[in-house]
């Protein structure tokens, strides 16, 4: 309830290590997680604001705790204007169903967001399923797989918005 919907954030705790035996209570426990918002100002909040919350929870069950937070990568902004020629170029070479925009902003870590902080860019996913071969999960999955038939298509792709790029086209 302290933050608004229109700035969201995430954090995920991904990896909890307690104990040996189903039948002892552990001394200690480690968890493990992430957190990532699209706002650098509640990205930068979140250590405070994760720090006080564990704090209180070991506090109220007679705990002490350690909060050790790693800043990971910042939030990746697209250059609004680079985005829509490299579009332009990826329809132009592959036809007008061939780009799909994603609605909404995702909450995946990305190092290509140091980039984008000083030089314009875009990030964009090259569409590697294929259903009718059965490879539909998602890039987390143990079972993710890539259908190749799609890379020489990103490597064109790249090449048109290049291209385009220099020339001014």
């Amino acid at each position: 309830r302290e933050n608004s919907p229109f700035h969201p954030f995430v954090i995920t705790v991904g990896s909890l290590q307690a104990g040996h035996a189903a039948n002892v209570i552990p001394g200690e426990a480690t968890l493990l997680g992430t957190a990532r918002a699209l706002d650098p100002v509640v990205n930068e909040a979140l250590p405070g604001r994760i720090e006080r919350l564990v704090r209180g929870v070991c506090e109220a069950m007679r705990a002490e705790c350690e909060v050790d937070y790693l800043h990971g990568y910042p939030a990746l902004v697209n250059d609004a204007g680079f985005t829509e020629r490299a579009m332009a170029s990826s329809r132009a070479l592959l036809g007008p169903d061939a780009v799909q925009v994603i609605p909404h902003p995702e909450m995946g870590g990305e190092d290509f967001a140091y980039f984008t902080q000083r030089v314009p860019g875009t990030m964009f996913r090259l569409g590697v399923g294929n259903a009718a071969r059965g490879i539909v999960h998602p890039v987390h999955s143990p079972r993710f797989d890539v259908d190749e038939d799609a890379i020489p298509l990103g490597a064109a792709a790249l090449a048109r918005i290049a291209l385009d790029y220099v020339t001014g086209g």
